[in-house]
């Protein structure tokens, strides 16, 4: 199984620790570039806004990579471009923002974030979608490719 993966953080960054941005959830799907499958058969479909941790990605593809070990190609379409900050444990309050603890990628909702790039066996797609929902924070949904 081959597995397009990008950067777990950015190569440079103006700013260390940015602020938090805004999540808008709009019950319409936005008008974005990465709405539809474009290099497989089948995506995943990201449902509501929402962010997602490595971790969590991580998880994902090591599903994949047990259920579809030579059958797929695995192509994941996130960048991990927002750091994330936090206090360790048992700190009071104040004296500055906190170190930087991990990257997440952002998720607008209609975004494609995994795609399966062959021809999977269909039988075995249910079970492994059971298992990557419990994973992930946000609801996805399988997608195929228009063919016109």
């Amino acid at each position: 199984m081959t597995i397009t993966f990008l950067r777990r953080q950015p190569k440079k960054i103006f700013y260390k620790k940015p602020f938090k941005r805004k999540v808008y959830n709009n019950d319409k799907i936005l008008k974005i570039k990465a709405a539809s499958v474009q290099y497989g058969y089948y995506g995943l479909k990201a449902l509501q806004a929402g962010r997602l941790k490595f971790r969590q990605v991580e998880a994902v593809r090591k599903i994949f990579l047990f259920f579809f070990r030579e059958d797929s190609d695995l192509l994941i379409r996130l960048q991990f471009n927002s750091p994330v900050t936090s206090k360790s444990v048992g700190v009071r309050m104040g004296r500055g923002k906190g170190k930087l603890s991990h990257w997440v990628a952002n998720v607008k909702p209609g975004q494609i974030v995994f795609e399966l790039s062959k021809k999977i066996y269909l039988y075995k797609l249910p079970a492994v979608l059971k298992i990557i929902r419990e994973r992930i924070s946000i609801p996805l949904k399988l997608v195929k490719k228009q063919v016109w």
